[in-house]
């Protein structure tokens, strides 16, 4: 455990350091890197989505414009 008081944190977060966290209900001490990596992941994939989504509706509009 952290000397300082119970702070919470293992090394630098800068450096991937871990931090203590509930994990499946137990305290464990996560890898902030591993967290850190899959949110940015995830915030990419979902505006990879967004992205898809208004081709689509572009598409669509384009088509509607050129039949009237």
């Amino acid at each position: 455990m952290p000397s300082e008081g119970g702070k919470g944190e293992r090394g630098s977060e800068k450096n991937g350091g871990r931090k203590l966290g509930v994990v499946g209900g137990k305290l464990k001490l996560k890898n902030v890197k591993k967290e850190r990596e899959r949110a940015l992941r995830k915030a990419k994939r979902e505006l990879n989505e967004e992205q898809q989504v208004d081709e689509r509706v572009k598409k669509k509009s384009d088509r509607y414009c050129q039949q009237t």
